[in-house]
C-alpha cells in the first residue's frame, strides 16, 4: 500500500560538459574529472570532450552536448584560447542559458587575459587549488542564468578599445564635417605660429572677424592693448584653440596656418580659490611659473596671458611682467599677452616683441568695435563710457 512521503524525491544531479583543448588541457581535465568522481559523486559529467569525435559533424556534437547539461566547465589553457573554439562554445552556452564556469588550467601569466574579448576576460576564472569548495557550491546550487539569444560579434584582433579616444575623434570629425571652409595646418621645424585669417572656431562664420597673426623667432610675442570688450581675450582664445585643434589633427579656423610643435599654456580667466587658499594674483603667478618651468623635449611654450598680473600695482606689474616674458623668451617660447595698462607696452623697448591693439572703428562710437588687430599701442579708453552706461555716476 502506497503511503504519502514513502519515497523521497531526489533532486536532479547537475550535469556538466567538460571541455578543453587536447593539445595542452588533457592532463588538467583528467585531474578534474578524477577529483569530481572522488569528492563530489553527486556532480555528474554527462558530456566530455574525451568522447567526441572529430570530422564534419564535430560542431553538432558540441552543441548537442551543451544542450543536454546545466554547466559548461572550460579548462582554460593557451591552446584552448588560441583555437577560437572556446569563445564559440562559450557564446553558444550563454545563448542556451547554460552556466559557463572557466577554470584555470595554467598560471595566469600564460592565459594572456589582455588578448581575450572583454566579455570573456571580465569573467571569474576559478583557481581550483584555492576555490574548490566554492566551485562545487556553484555546481550544486543549479544554473539560473537567462538565455542571451543575441550577442554582438567579437571585435577584430587588431581592435583596441579606447572609448574616450573614439569620442574625441568623433567630435573632431563632426567639427570638420560641419566646417568645410576650415583648412588643415602645416607643421614646421622652426618655432612659429603664423596664421592668415585666423578666427575663433566656436563663433559663427557670419560674425567671426578674422585676423592675421605672426609669432616667430623674429617677433616672438605680441603685447595686445585695447579698450574693454574690443576682442583681446577672444584673440588669445582663437590662437590657443586653433593650436589645440591643429595638434589634435583637426582643421583650423584660418585661411592658412603654419606652426611648430608647441606646448600651449594659457592664463585666462584665472580665479581665486578658498579651497586651495590662493588669491587670484597667487593663482596667476603659479600658472606663470608652470609655463616658465615647462619645456618638453623639442616643444617650446606658446603662452597666452590675459591681463597679466592685474592684481598688483602698476610699478610692480611692469617689472614682474617684463621678467616673466624675458624668462619665457629665454627658453624659446612665443606667445601673446593682453593688457589695459599701457605702461606694459614699453616692454617692447627692451625685448623683441610687437605692440598691437584692438579697438573701435576710426571716428566712431567708442563701443563700435571692429575686432581688427592693428599695429601700435591703443589710444582709446572706454571704461568711463561703460560705467556711465551701467548707471554709475562718473
Amino acid at each position: 500500500m502506497w503511503r504519502p512521503n514513502q519515497f523521497a524525491i531526489l533532486p536532479l544531479m547537475p550535469g556538466v560538459f567538460l571541455s578543453y583543448a587536447r593539445a595542452d588541457g588533457e592532463t588538467r581535465a583528467a585531474e578534474l574529472r578524477d577529483r569530481l568522481a572522488r569528492e563530489a559523486p553527486d556532480i555528474t559529467i554527462k558530456q566530455d570532450r574525451l568522447f567526441l569525435e572529430g570530422g564534419i559533424g564535430w560542431w553538432k556534437q558540441i552543441t548537442d552536448a551543451i544542450d543536454s547539461v546545466e554547466f559548461l566547465v572550460l579548462v582554460m589553457t593557451p591552446a584552448a584560447i588560441e583555437s577560437g573554439n572556446v569563445q564559440r562554445e562559450w557564446r553558444y552556452a550563454r545563448q542556451q542559458g547554460v552556466c559557463v564556469y572557466p577554470v584555470k588550467g595554467t598560471p595566469d601569466a600564460k592565459l594572456q587575459f589582455e588578448k581575450m574579448p572583454r566579455w570573456m576576460s571580465k569573467a571569474h576564472f576559478f583557481d581550483l587549488e584555492k576555490e574548490w569548495p566554492t566551485f562545487l557550491a556553484h555546481l550544486r546550487k543549479g544554473c539560473d542564468k537567462r538565455r542571451v539569444p543575441f550577442m554582438a560579434p567579437d571585435l577584430p584582433p587588431h581592435f583596441v578599445e579606447r572609448p574616450a579616444e573614439f569620442e574625441a575623434l568623433n567630435a573632431l570629425a563632426t567639427y570638420s564635417y560641419e566646417n568645410p571652409q576650415n583648412t588643415f595646418p602645416a607643421f614646421l621645424d622652426n618655432t612659429c605660429f603664423e596664421a592668415d585669417g585666423l578666427g575663433h572656431p566656436l563663433l559663427p562664420h557670419a560674425s567671426c572677424v578674422a585676423n592675421d597673426v605672426r609669432l616667430n623667432q623674429a617677433a616672438p610675442f605680441y603685447i595686445v592693448s585695447g579698450s574693454n570688450m574690443s576682442g583681446k581675450s577672444t584673440l588669445l582664445r582663437a590662437v590657443g584653440l586653433n593650436a589645440v585643434l591643429a595638434f589634435a589633427g583637426a582643421p583650423v579656423r584660418a585661411n592658412r596656418l603654419q606652426l611648430s610643435g608647441l606646448s600651449v599654456f594659457a592664463s585666462i580667466s584665472v580665479t581665486d580659490s578658498l579651497l586651495t587658499g590662493k588669491s587670484k594674483f597667487l593663482a596667476e603667478v603659479d600658472r606663470l611659473r608652470q609655463a616658465i618651468e615647462s619645456r618638453e623635449q623639442g616643444r617650446p611654450v606658446l603662452f597666452l596671458i590675459d591681463e597679466i598680473l592685474s592684481g598688483t600695482n602698476s610699478r610692480d606689474r611692469r617689472i614682474a611682467s617684463e621678467a616673466v616674458v624675458r624668462a619665457l623668451l629665454s627658453k624659446g617660447a612665443i606667445g601673446a599677452l593682453s593688457t589695459h595698462d599701457l605702461a606694459l607696452t614699453e616692454i617692447t623697448n627692451s625685448l623683441p616683441g610687437v605692440n598691437v591693439h584692438m579697438g573701435s572703428r576710426e571716428g566712431s562710437d567708442p563701443l563700435d568695435f571692429d575686432y581688427r588687430l592693428k599695429t601700435g599701442v591703443t589710444q582709446e579708453s572706454n571704461a568711463l563710457v561703460i560705467a556711465r552706461m551701467a548707471g554709475v555716476p562718473v
